[in-house]
């Protein structure tokens, strides 16, 4: 929560420019940039008709995105102008632009589509699931969008009508509420002396079976963990040494692997519900 004058308003995402100089905030109609240096509010930026409940920065920092229950994803450039927009046919629910360049993915609960620089239409796809959230992996080759039944499906970066590359149809039908990627240490081969020799990407993904797993990029299941809360919230940092998980008990848990063994390194109470990498 924050006050905007004499009110309170929910905050339902945030997000930090790269360059860690402005911070976004979707909350009530607006989208409210802060400047992260001297800590002031720099402007509230309106342009969307209902609430808002998700916002992306580019990796470059010239663009940033806005969508929310008015079902318009409104693209603002540097000077904070909103300079394209573009409608699904539900609400929005989740977005991400590709780590690498500015090809954006946005997900309403029924369809889901990507907007790039280089082609001002939108491709979009009709899902027969719910959409809950979606990430790309580090080089931004591939996203996955994690639906309503528990499946989730991976596609090439710039693929939106194919067919997924890899589907994965879990045993437990439970929303996928979160999924993030690293290349970190989390399965690696290790030598005699316990350091890494090879590097595979990996998928980290909650749910609200409260359990956390982690995939390979092909869907194979490497480990699952069951949690004591529901996850709401989970991001790697640190060029993917850590991991963060923060939900329903109100605590964000920072986890390291070490020697396969998924080990809690430090708790940090009254953390929201969202994440970011950083």
């Amino acid at each position: 929560m924050m006050s905007m004058t004499k009110n309170l308003v929910c905050i339902y995402d945030l997000a930090f420019k790269p360059d860690g100089t402005e911070l976004l905030l979707a909350a009530d109609n607006k989208v409210y940039l802060f400047d992260v240096i001297e800590g002031g509010l720099m402007q509230s930026l309106k342009g969307h008709k209902d609430l808002v409940y998700t916002v992306a920065w580019a990796a470059d920092g010239e663009l940033f995105a806005s969508g929310g229950a008015d079902k318009v994803v409104i693209l603002w450039n540097e000077k904070h102008e909103g300079t394209l927009r573009y409608s699904h046919t539900d609400v929005i629910q989740c977005m991400m632009f590709n780590p690498v360049n500015q090809i954006l993915l946005t997900c309403a609960l029924n369809e889901f589509g990507l907007w790039s620089t280089a082609n001002k239409n939108v491709v979009k796809q009709r899902s027969v699931v719910r959409c809950c959230c979606c990430a790309w992996n580090t080089d931004g080759s591939i996203y996955a969008i994690g639906h309503g039944d528990g499946t989730i499906a991976l596609r090439r970066g710039t693929s939106v009508t194919e067919e997924p590359w890899v589907h994965i149809n879990r045993d437990i039908a439970e929303p996928v509420w979160g999924i993030a990627f690293s290349s970190n240490r989390l399965f690696a081969q290790r030598d005699s002396q316990g350091n890494a020799t090879a590097v595979d990407e990996i998928m980290a993904v909650i749910d609200w079976n409260k359990s956390l797993s982690f995939y390979t990029l092909e869907g194979e299941l490497k480990e699952t963990k069951m949690l004591d809360f529901e996850p709401h919230c989970i991001s790697y940092c640190l060029n993917g040494e850590y991991l963060l998980i923060g939900g329903s008990d109100k605590v964000l848990k920072i986890y390291t692997r070490f020697e396969k063994q998924l080990k809690m390194v430090k708790e940090a109470t009254g953390i929201s519900s969202k994440t970011k990498n950083f």
